[in-house]
């Protein structure tokens, strides 16, 4: 999800001047581009690719695929500048951290900070375990820099989940009375509850 994908414009039309739909008044402009934009489900920014069996053991690996932006962003500079505001405004979103990675998040940062904070985003983790990748997210969490991720229930639910969440659950508790050093140094001690679980964990 870069950012020359979502916002670059060289990949819009170069000829507009002739279009129906920039001759109309931009309150119906911005209801048409409303209906097209916005979904009633949640958005995936990114999206895992998983298999079957991965589906019923969510800690498998995957990889992430690419998600393409709305057609509308490409139409020309105009409609880019009127639609992309309503979409990441309007729309709620998900982005996949596989392995613990939320740098997808980070970079979807950026157009928060240009378009403003969307309705509602989640984080949800794929993938298999990787502690550095996992401290880095809590570290971000403990500096209020990253949300913490979706909460797993039901069917998704497992010992993993409920070490891995209740791992954030306490950083959000204690960030106020504790340096990142003494956080770090409690999460590794639960490091080894999470090693008992899946031992990919220690590495």
């Amino acid at each position: 999800m870069g950012a020359q994908t979502w916002n670059d414009p060289r990949k819009t039309a170069k000829h507009n001047a002739n279009s129906p739909l920039l001759k109309l008044p931009a309150e119906l402009r911005i209801e048409i581009y409303s209906l097209c934009l916005i979904s009633p489900n949640r958005v995936n920014l990114n999206k895992p690719y998983i298999s079957f069996s991965q589906r019923r053991h969510p800690n498998r690996g995957g990889q992430l695929l690419k998600v393409h932006p709305p057609a509308l962003f490409r139409v020309c500079r105009q409609t880019r500048c009127e639609t992309i505001p309503i979409y990441f405004r309007k729309n709620k979103f998900r982005v996949f951290a596989l392995n613990y990675d939320v740098k997808p998040y980070a970079r979807f940062l950026r157009y928060q900070r240009v378009y403003g904070r969307p309705e509602d985003l989640v984080l949800t983790y794929v993938g298999q375990p990787n502690w550095a990748n996992l401290v880095k997210w809590l570290e971000m969490v403990y500096l209020k820099r990253c949300a913490p991720p979706e909460r797993r229930e039901g069917f998704w639910a497992n010992r993993n989940s409920v070490v891995v969440e209740g791992m954030f659950m306490l950083v959000e508790r204690v960030r106020k009375r504790m340096s990142w050093k003494e956080v770090l140094r409690v999460l590794e001690a639960r490091r080894v509850f999470l090693a008992c679980i899946d031992t990919r964990w220690k590495l």
